[in-house]
């Protein structure tokens, strides 16, 4: 977003950012939700080795799940991210 933005593609910043919204506001459902989507995003990009909780997190059901893995998959795609993942350093 931020290097399509500093290109001064807006239009291409806008689409990325709307695309994005749906997942971040889902994800954002709590604490352990956020940060355990984050964690199994950077284990899928290879930057973690591990997407381990401390206890006592609580973990997503089936539902959430699928809901991530379809997010996955999407991104895999590119779809919803620019190549790179969430942490690009073009960022």
């Amino acid at each position: 977003m931020s290097s399509s933005r500093r290109a001064g593609d807006y239009g291409a910043a806008r689409r990325l950012f709307d695309e994005l919204t749906p997942f971040l506001s889902w994800s954002m459902q709590s604490v352990d939700l956020s940060v355990w989507c984050a964690k199994q995003a950077l284990l899928h990009q290879g930057v973690l080795a591990s997407a381990a909780l401390r206890e006592p997190a609580t973990l997503p059901d089936a539902v959430m799940r699928h809901e991530f893995e379809t997010f996955l998959q999407q991104m895999d795609a590119g779809a919803a991210l620019p190549a790179g993942g969430m942490c690009s350093d073009a960022d």
